[in-house]
Order: structure tokens, then C-alpha cells, then sequence
């Protein structure tokens, strides 16, 4: 019995309190990693494909969480598409055809931040289906 009880319940014990301190671990706060650049102009030109090809062979820091995404991204994103910064994490509850009231259609997919450099990915959700959409800034 004694070596039926260690064999059973010790992992059982373990797995319980290991699910009641989840919530304890969970990030409740987010680190916005330093970006110090200026806004991009009010007129950005395009990017060649000779930058495109240097921009992605930077060292970038990924950010997969919207609350990390630095404000300048954000204000940039604003100016570029003439849209509010509103998205939702991965996994988060997203607008799509059935829409839901207070929830953004657009969902991060990640963003890549290296030197003066800067990659934004995320998916755009609609009637017609999700779209992948991206950015690249190099400041």
C-alpha cells in the first residue's frame, strides 16, 4: 500500500500544486524592450530590395506580445495605415467575420526589433477570410 500511495498519489500531489501555482507564475507585466528611434517621416519611402535583404539579416529581438511593442511602432503603424495600434495577442478571442463587439480584428503574429530596424507581422481577420500583413522600417 505504502509503495502503491508513492507511486500514485506523490505525482498526483505534485501536478495539483504545480495547477495552483499557475496563476502565481503568469507574467502580470510586460517589458517594453529599448527601441529609441525617431518616427518614421510623415512621407516613409519604399524600401529597396537591397534593404529588404539587409533588413532581415539584422539580429533581431523578438516580441510576440502586444504590451511589448514599443510606442513608437505603435504611432508609426498609426501614421502608415491611418488606423489605430489595436490588436490582440496570438491565441487572444479576435474579430472576424463575427464580429465581436470591443475586440480588434488584427492579431500580432510577432515583431522583430534590431538596431534601427524593424520587422511587424500580424494577421488581419475579415469577412473575406485572415490575411498576413507585415511592415519593415528601418529608421
Amino acid at each position: 500500500m505504502n509503495r502503491i500511495f508513492r507511486r500514485i498519489a506523490l505525482p498526483v500531489l505534485g501536478t495539483v500544486a504545480l495547477l495552483a501555482l499557475l496563476p502565481l507564475l503568469r507574467r502580470t507585466h510586460y517589458v517594453v524592450p529599448s527601441f529609441s528611434v525617431p518616427p518614421l517621416s510623415t512621407t516613409p519611402s519604399r524600401l529597396t530590395v537591397v534593404q529588404v535583404q539587409e533588413i532581415l539579416l539584422s539580429n533581431f529581438t523578438v516580441v510576440r506580445k502586444v504590451q511589448e511593442v514599443p510606442a513608437v511602432i505603435k504611432d508609426d503603424y498609426t501614421a502608415i495605415t491611418h488606423n489605430p495600434f489595436w490588436m490582440v495577442n496570438d491565441g487572444e478571442p479576435v474579430s472576424t467575420d463575427a464580429i465581436i463587439p470591443g475586440v480588434p480584428n488584427e492579431q500580432l503574429v510577432l515583431l522583430g526589433l534590431a538596431d534601427e530596424n524593424a520587422v511587424l507581422v500580424y494577421e488581419a481577420f475579415g469577412f473575406v477570410g485572415c490575411s498576413a500583413r507585415s511592415f519593415m522600417y528601418q529608421f
